[in-house]
């Protein structure tokens, strides 16, 4: 064993992640209980951001000893990252009894209350980390990117917009390039960009060598063309070409092929077109998940924006994108490729787990939203798991979405984002699940068209007060003040526009991606002709 270990601090040393986890799943074989390799195992899945497996591992580890800071704090930031809010809390605060000067865990606090939209308690636990980490002008601070990105997004949650132009700032006086801070800044104060952070993102494209490994540079060269696309986004063509820029060298990082996706597709519309969903639904209250309303779609199609209109009405909590479903039925569709029946059971506990995780959330509100638009995927799972829900799907202009998609930074979520090819795939293959979804539905979702939402408003409002169910006067003040942790919080904050319709961008692609996608099309209708 000692030269697998031998072996195994090499692959972990050279950031190996992937072969060292194959070791030690080898060497737990024969070792099942081995603490340390079951905690190695934990960080290394960690590092691959293979959340679930991880915190498997450390929960093992946990239940052998309760004492490793490492394996409560890790576990605490665990359950931050699948939304867990109530066990992260609870595990930050066990690391809190055992090191009350833990600046890890109560970052994980702050993180954990900005995304339950308490942002008062947000800012109490980011205040700490602050003091604990030297202060704002300290070197220390500085290294700590992903708290720094946590506390700009307080500071804007919670309006004091005078707050965030100081402390980003600060930030960037420093030559330090964190790209979400600048976006930010640009969108919100563009008066404060100053000529020397033009010059450090510069520096970035320019000096590519002063990264350590392909992944990096990449990441890094992206993030600085959006930068400067955004910045230059009144001159159109070179703008464009930085998006360009940017989106190929995020390609140049390892993706998913788009026709991997493609079958996921083919598996649900194959699997369900044969399904008896009997066994199951005799078994479920119907009555279960009501007041949980789903909106889905694809990314940039209005989901945030229909969020930011529902959660104007009484006695609503809106919960942003969760990530239940996809955390918990992603590794499914291999399952549904084989054949494999539903279990009756795992579809009942996935519908009480989803309610329990939501509930510190929901504080006992009659309605609840998740926003997050890749569950149109899992629809059927989740009206089995969860009958009395609401669905709304959003959809766009397919060439709109497409630029909006492309000009946003997915470097690590959307994998089909940065490609018009793969987002005409993608957009194809969505609109006939959707389709499919419609065809065998027995309670049709509220299909809500973004073009419709933005041109009447009135209307669209009334649609969706009387598919939920609503109570409350629409606000449109109260609209402009919710929060949204994505790409499309600078448009909620305005009031409704429609300078996002009929786009012209990126002219020289349109063509070839209406190619594309009437090909995807003419595919889906073979195979619905079979």
């Amino acid at each position: 064993m000692s030269v697998n270990l031998s072996k195994l601090n090499e692959l972990v040393n050279s950031a190996n992640y992937a072969k060292a986890e194959f070791l030690l799943y080898d060497l737990i074989k024969t070792a099942p209980n081995d603490y340390n390799l079951n905690k190695n195992l934990g960080m290394v899945l960690l590092a691959q951001k293979k959340y679930q497996g991880a915190l498997l591992s450390f929960e093992k580890c946990y239940f052998t000893n309760k004492n490793d800071i490492d394996v409560i704090l890790n576990l605490s930031f665990l359950f931050l990252k699948v939304q867990d809010h109530a066990q992260c809390i609870k595990f930050s605060n066990e690391v809190i009894d055992i090191d009350p000067n833990n600046a890890g865990s109560y970052q994980n606090l702050a993180t954990s209350y900005l995304e339950m939209h308490n942002f008062t308690k947000a800012e109490e636990y980011a205040d700490k980390v602050i003091k604990l980490r030297g202060g704002i002008n300290s070197k220390e601070f500085l290294k700590y990117t992903d708290f720094i990105n946590v506390y700009a997004d307080i500071l804007l949650a919670k309006k004091d917009i005078s707050a965030f132009v100081n402390f980003s700032q600060i930030i960037l006086d420093k030559e330090f390039f964190i790209a979400e801070i600048f976006i930010k800044l640009l969108k919100q104060e563009p008066s404060k960009i100053k000529a020397t952070y033009i010059s450090v993102i510069e520096n970035v494209i320019n000096n590519p060598s002063q990264f350590e490994n392909n992944v990096e540079r990449n990441a890094q060269l992206a993030s600085a063309n959006i930068c400067l696309a955004e910045f230059h986004k009144s001159k159109r063509k070179i703008s464009e070409n930085y998006f360009i820029s940017a989106n190929e060298n995020i390609l140049s990082m390892q993706r998913t092929p788009i026709y991997t996706r493609q079958q996921m597709y083919i598996n649900l519309v194959d699997y369900f077109s044969k399904f008896k969903e009997n066994l199951i639904i005799d078994k479920i209250d119907p009555n279960k998940g009501k007041g949980v309303i789903f909106i889905v779609g694809m990314p940039r199609s209005g989901t945030t924006l229909t969020e930011s209109i529902l959660s104007t009405a009484n006695d609503i909590v809106a919960g942003g994108e969760k990530v239940f479903f996809t955390n918990n039925l992603w590794t499914i569709f291999s399952d549904l490729k084989s054949g494999q029946p539903l279990n009756p059971q795992f579809i009942e506990e996935l519908g009480d787990r989803y309610l329990d995780t939501i509930e510190l959330h929901r504080g006992g509100a009659l309605n609840f939203i998740d926003k997050m638009p890749a569950n149109f995927l899992f629809y059927k799972f989740i009206k089995l798991a969860l009958p009395g829900s609401k669905f709304i799907h959003t959809y766009r202009n397919p060439w709109d979405n497409a630029i909006s998609l492309f000009k946003a930074n997915y470097q690590d979520t959307i994998i089909y984002a940065s490609s018009f090819f793969a987002i005409a795939t993608e957009y194809s293959n969505y609109s006939h699940l959707m389709k499919f979804w419609k065809k065998i539905s027995k309670d049709p979702f509220l299909d809500m068209p973004y073009e419709e939402i933005v041109s009447n408003t009135d209307i669209s409002i009334k649609k969706l007060w009387d598919y939920c169910g609503l109570k409350g006067e629409f606000s449109s003040q109260k609209r402009k003040s919710h929060y949204a942790n994505t790409a499309s919080q600078q448009q909620v904050s305005q009031d409704i526009y429609k300078t996002s319709l009929k786009k012209d961008e990126f002219s020289e692609f349109r063509d070839q991606f209406y190619d594309d996608f009437a090909q995807q099309d003419i595919f889906w209708e073979k195979r619905r002709n079979t």
